[in-house]
């Protein structure tokens, strides 16, 4: 079987995903930063079409193109400020399942309780939209 063409095939389920994706955009965490997290997460899992979706994304959004650019050295790049180190931060211990309590007790310092569960079911909708993506046959 070639790509499924999943966002046509009618599916509550996937649309659940969507909508739950567009919900933690309101209000709370900025785009810009959302989109940074999307980006890097698509590229952990390497889902070839959700690295070029928000690699656009995160431009339009505003985020500099040397930030896009070292985006897997993001510990390296002094051009991330703190709040993006500690949600990129978060999403690659979400992805990966790591041990999570020291950068849980930075959060915490940094977003508000809202901001860390919306912040962690975005990492959440974005690695099941990667799997959706990869395992369909969605490419770039």
């Amino acid at each position: 079987m070639d790509g499924l063409e999943y966002w046509d095939a009618g599916s509550e389920a996937y649309e659940g995903l969507l909508a739950t994706k567009q919900g933690v955009r309101q209000p709370g965490l900025p785009d810009n930063l959302l989109e940074l997290v999307y980006l890097h997460v698509s590229q952990i899992n390497g889902c070839a079409y959700c690295i070029a979706l928000h690699g656009s994304a995160v431009k339009e959004a505003g985020i500099l193109e040397e930030q896009v650019a070292n985006l897997n050295d993001w510990r390296k790049d002094h051009k991330f400020g703190e709040i993006e180190r500690l949600a990129l931060a978060w999403a690659e211990a979400v992805t990966e399942l790591k041990e999570t309590a020291e950068i849980k007790g930075q959060l915490a310092s940094m977003f508000s309780p809202r901001q860390i569960v919306d912040l962690t079911v975005a990492v959440g909708v974005m690695n099941a939209l990667n799997r959706v993506a990869i395992s369909l046959g969605r490419s770039a």
